[in-house]
């Protein structure tokens, strides 16, 4: 793989978590992440930054595993590798979140 092709894979893959981020979080599951908002970190808070930037990793990371495991230029194997890897993620969001005394109500 290029690293043009690799950046533009990067770029694409991590616009399109943020959108489904952005639809789970503040969408679909709006109460939940209003109800426990007081435990995160303001925007303003200096360690704000390294949360964007692990995500960023976890996004080179799934495009380097797929590059590695599948190595295919077949849009829909891209699509199903990159939907098991993000159910994988929200798996482990999801185990760290519910094993915290946060309100699940």
């Amino acid at each position: 793989m290029s690293i043009g092709r690799f950046v533009g894979t990067v770029v694409a893959a991590y616009l399109a978590y943020s959108i489904l981020y952005v639809g789970t979080m503040l969408m679909l599951f709006a109460d939940l992440f209003s109800a426990n908002a007081a435990m995160m970190r303001p925007e303003t808070d200096p360690l704000m930054p390294y949360t964007y930037l692990a995500h960023l990793v976890q996004t080179i990371v799934v495009v380097l595993l797929f590059n590695k495991a599948v190595d295919s230029d077949d849009v829909k194997a891209g699509a199903v590798f990159g939907l098991l890897m993000g159910l994988y993620l929200a798996a482990t969001d999801a185990t760290f979140y519910f094993g915290m005394q946060m309100s699940t109500a």
